[in-house]
């Protein structure tokens, strides 16, 4: 029943053309452009959080080269290489060594709040740091991490050596070590030991933002946290997410709650620290909702500007058709007076003027053939009545032939000769005055007749 509702239908035709040529592919492409769009969007959103951790990034690795720089300029000082290669001194001198190192080393770290100390020793246990300490190893608890720095830096004749995260006086600290080679002979006399405080780092990492609720964290190159808003510095790092990454710098993936997350990172080459950010995917989300409400509201517009267009064919194209339809239905029925009212010059138009003009010509072809139809039906009633009115002419003579020769057969049972011939020559003669005949008769039949009728005047 459907389908035969479906293909008497030109409407529905329409509406399912319509639907299948405009508006799936328009939602198709909706859905595909809005995932499209979607991906770009974060992408976009995932590089502008990769540049802020390249920022961070950058600002590390300037923190870095400040290290370096500073290495490099205790390392080759020439004041410094004398003090590292006489004895321990005690007394004034020693007062004396620490001041000139302790003024030097002011001077170097001015603008770098993360240094927190800044050590030389020698190989003979002296040791002068930045805080104005020069009393000797043996006097001085000296941190266990300094002993393994001399001792790396000697074994991988390495260039600068980082330490793992400890604490002292309650300070996160991490130190970085470099030879001192003496500059006339090129042999190693000593270390020098730069303190980096973590506090400083933290603090720092504390005020970058990723989006609204998105956090930063950095790891050394031993796994420990460096910085994490919710583990403690030297904690060991453990997230299943961070080995999903690879060498991807940004990837979305959900955590045992179902909470879907943006994991970044990038890698700081020089210290061997990574640093991941990880922004909750709500929070992208949420730029993407001016872009969907838009999305949405040009799809509602593209829905209606469908549904104007559908009622509008129907209105244009169906209705004229539907009411030709009507129409032809009642002159299927016999009223051939409906006439198309359709005042446009297009084909719909025309074609209602055709079907005026046909109806019109039906009306007139109908009226002729009913016309010769009454015509025939009166002709044939004139026939049948002139045969009636012939058949009835008829039964008056046949009824005197009748009498006629009833009378003859009594006159001639009877034995009355005269009367039998008197009846027998009137007889003849009403049957040859009511016979049809033609305009030109024979002479001997109007002898007959005439010897007939003096026969009957003899009589009289």
């Amino acid at each position: 029943m459907n389908k035969q509702w479906f293909q008497r239908s030109l409407y529905i035709r329409i509406l399912l053309i319509l639907v299948v040529l405009g508006l799936i592919p328009l939602m198709v492409l909706s859905v595909v452009g809005y995932r499209s769009i979607s991906n770009l969007m974060v992408e976009m959103i995932a590089e502008s959080n990769l540049q802020t951790l390249n920022q961070v990034q950058n600002k590390l690795e300037q923190v870095d080269s400040v290290i370096d720089d500073i290495l490099l300029k205790t390392a080759v000082n020439q004041n410094i290489q004398q003090v590292i290669k006489s004895k321990p001194a005690e007394g004034w001198n020693a007062y004396q060594e620490s001041r000139l190192f302790v003024d030097y080393i002011q001077l170097l770290i001015i603008g770098n709040p993360e240094v927190h100390n800044i050590t030389v020793m020698n190989f003979d246990g002296k040791r002068i740091d930045s805080r104005g300490r020069f009393l000797a190893n043996t006097n001085i608890v000296v941190p266990p991490i300094y002993n393994q720095i001399m001792d790396d830096l000697l074994k991988e004749s390495s260039n600068k050596i980082i330490s793992s995260i400890y604490q002292t006086s309650r300070v996160d600290i991490i130190s970085f070590g470099k030879l001192i080679l003496d500059l006339q002979t090129g042999e190693p006399i000593g270390v020098v030991i730069i303190d980096i405080n973590l506090g400083m780092i933290d603090k720092g990492l504390k005020d970058v933002k990723l989006l609204q609720s998105g956090i930063i964290i950095l790891v050394d190159q031993f796994n420990h946290v460096i910085h994490h808003p919710n583990e403690k510095t030297g904690a060991s790092f453990k997230e299943s997410w961070s080995e999903s990454l690879g060498s991807n710098p940004y990837t979305l993936k959900k955590t045992e709650a179902g909470n879907q997350m943006l994991y970044l990172q990038t890698e700081i080459d020089e210290l061997g620290w990574t640093l991941y950010g990880v922004v909750p995917y709500e929070e992208v989300i949420k730029k993407l909702v001016d872009f969907r409400y838009k999305f949405n509201i040009f799809l509602f517009i593209m829905i209606v500007a469908i549904g104007i267009v559908a009622i509008s064919i129907r209105k244009v194209f169906v209705m004229p058709v539907l009411n030709l339809q009507r129409l032809m239905r009642k002159v299927e029925s016999g009223d051939f007076t409906v006439r198309a009212t359709f005042k446009r010059n297009d084909e719909i138009g025309q074609l209602g003027m055709s079907f005026n003009q046909m109806v019109r010509q039906l009306k007139e072809l109908i009226e002729q053939v009913y016309d010769v139809k009454l015509n025939e039906s009166r002709a044939l009633y004139y026939q049948k009545q002139a045969e009636l009115e012939a058949l009835q002419s008829h039964i008056t003579p046949h009824f005197l032939y009748n009498t006629l020769h009833s009378i003859s057969w009594f006159a001639n049972r009877k034995g009355i000769r005269e009367i039998q011939s008197v009846v027998d020559s009137l007889s003849s003669i009403l049957q040859y005055s009511l016979q049809t005949t033609p305009k030109m008769v024979r002479l001997k039949d109007e002898f007959e007749y005439l010897k007939l009728y003096m026969d009957i005047i003899d009589f009289r």
